[in-house]
């Protein structure tokens, strides 16, 4: 058979991506600013190689930043102590960014086999199922829209706010380092957001084999793309474990001076630059909270919800002398898969991280304001 006059654009074997083929200009912005060290090859896979030209380039960007660092931060730290001026501090916290794209190509070959397992799986679906993972829906579509949104915004307050205030060298760094924020909250909410939509589209696929409205797919195929997806999951906190970690760490620390000083200049009147940094501090939030609330929808929708489907379809299965032995097996199956998003085993991704930053963050918000720090 020939490969070439056979093959589709919706056949299995394609070489295309449901989900990251929408991610293109992040993955392209990412690399220009020396964030990922991956290609795509024609076979539609994966493939990381630290002996390139594209390492090569994120080591001069990374020497090049690491110059302007220094000199940034004399510059920061004369800033400080010579003006009180709000989003000094805030500024001097962005210098904290700079080991993030170092740790991030220390991880490239993890981010490198999880895109490949996720293509991999992609393709069994559409193997399966014999349909794609819709994940170009208009609710997503909205959604980007209303992030990118955001993002420009805090763009345009950045630049409006504080680069007034500081020299070309400083404020070149400055927006490479908002530009990797930037980029990685965006791929990490979109990379989590697709687990989230593919466990919807999983349950759908379930509920149609309830009701007898999906012949050529059969519980055991079902709960085999289950265990895949849930793996998956627990694979999404190995894959960034040490990025994300000092990400969190950076978050924290930005949030917690940026309102600080947002509770220093709230006061009238309202002006101009006051605005600017109430939405660069709202903007801060949405990156701190938007990927732990993500991580609980999916681990939600591919858990707990999933489990009660999976029940239905072996209870629908017809085998009544063996019932009660493949639902044992099923529910060990779930104890040993059960979908969880953590960052090796140290941070949960979920809701109750961002209760403990914000009590973190008020108590020592009441320290700053009790000492006028």
């Amino acid at each position: 058979m020939n490969g070439k006059s056979t093959r589709s654009r919706d056949e299995p074997g394609r070489t295309e991506d449901d989900c990251y083929d929408s991610l293109e200009v992040d993955f392209a912005a990412g690399k220009f600013t020396g964030l990922f060290l991956f290609v795509k090859n024609d076979d539609g896979t994966y493939s990381t190689h630290y002996r390139s030209l594209r390492m090569l380039y994120i080591l001069v960007i990374y020497v090049g930043m690491s110059y302007l660092w220094q000199y940034t931060l004399a510059e920061m730290l004369t800033l400080i102590r010579e003006t009180r001026v709000p989003g000094a501090y805030l500024l001097f916290t962005l210098l904290f960014v700079h080991p993030i794209p170092f740790v991030f190509v220390a991880e490239a070959k993890k981010l490198n086999d999880y895109l490949n397992d996720w293509l991999a799986y992609q393709r069994r679906f559409r193997e399966i199922t014999g349909r794609k993972l819709h994940l170009n829906s208009p609710r997503l579509k909205l959604t980007v829209i209303v992030v990118k949104i955001f993002l420009f915004l805090f763009l345009i307050s950045f630049l409006r706010y504080q680069f007034s205030k500081i020299s070309i060298p400083s404020k070149l760094l400055a927006l490479y380092y908002y530009w990797v924020v930037t980029v990685l909250s965006s791929v990490w909410y979109w990379i989590i957001f697709f687990l989230y939509w593919t466990g919807r589209a999983m349950q759908d696929l379930a509920a149609s084999v309830i009701r007898n409205k999906s012949s050529r797919v059969t519980v055991a195929e079902v709960e085999a793309l289950w265990v895949d997806m849930s793996r998956l999951v627990k694979r999404i906190g190995r894959t960034f474990c040490f990025t994300y970690c000092y990400f969190i760490l950076f978050l924290f620390l930005a949030l917690t001076v940026s309102t600080y000083e947002t509770l220093i200049i709230l006061d009238w009147p309202i002006t101009l630059e006051k605005s600017a940094f109430f939405l660069l501090t709202l903007t801060i939030m949405i990156h701190t909270a938007s990927i732990p609330f993500t991580s609980q929808m999916a681990v939600k929708v591919i858990g707990e919800d999933f489990y009660k489907l999976l029940l239905d379809l072996k209870m629908k299965e017809r085998h009544p002398p063996n019932r009660v032995q493949e639902i044992d097996e099923l529910l060990q199956v779930i104890s040993d898969n059960r979908p969880l998003i953590d960052l090796g085993g140290f941070v949960t991704l979920d809701n109750g991280l961002i209760t403990s930053l914000v009590s973190t963050m008020v108590t020592y918000l009441i320290v700053l304001v009790q000492f006028k720090i």
